[in-house]
């Protein structure tokens, strides 16, 4: 393990480690890539997005977007502001979210949903997962293109 950072608790791999985690979250959803979004997560997931709903276990979270997605067309999901704490196996992780869903047709609503998630993860032999997810808007809004 490599030199351990004071102010988070954790080493450096492990911070860039977590970070990577989040970031593979956002990539899967926009490549609707669902075993990649999938191994973000224990499968134990407790996910909590306010305004749209909770879920128990991975395959419920993966599920919902599956289909959710099906609906609409392209997605950009950005992730910025990263504070990650821990120690050992456990750590926390905050981060902003500005995400752009586009409609599947000319005329439908565009959404854009912006917020910040807070994680809890645990490592296992697979590496670092989200095992508790919150998702915390700061602004949900929806125009017509």
């Amino acid at each position: 393990m490599g030199k351990m950072n004071d102010a988070s608790g954790l080493s450096a791999e492990d911070e860039r480690a977590i970070t990577g985690v989040l970031v593979r979250y956002a990539t899967g959803a926009d490549r609707r890539d669902w075993e990649l979004f999938a191994s973000c997560f224990t499968q134990d997931l407790v996910a909590e997005y306010d305004g749209l709903g909770s879920w128990q276990g991975r395959d419920a979270l993966v599920d919902f977007m599956n289909k959710g997605t099906a609906q609409g067309g392209l997605t950009m999901h950005k992730l910025t502001n990263f504070v990650i704490f821990g120690s050992g196996d456990r750590a926390t992780a905050t981060c902003y979210v500005d995400a752009l869903l586009m409609p599947l047709e000319p005329g439908g609503k565009v959404r854009r949903a912006n917020g910040r998630y807070e994680d809890q993860l645990v490592r296992d032999k697979d590496g670092w997962k989200i095992t508790k997810r919150h998702f915390i808007p700061v602004q949900i809004a929806e125009t017509t293109v």
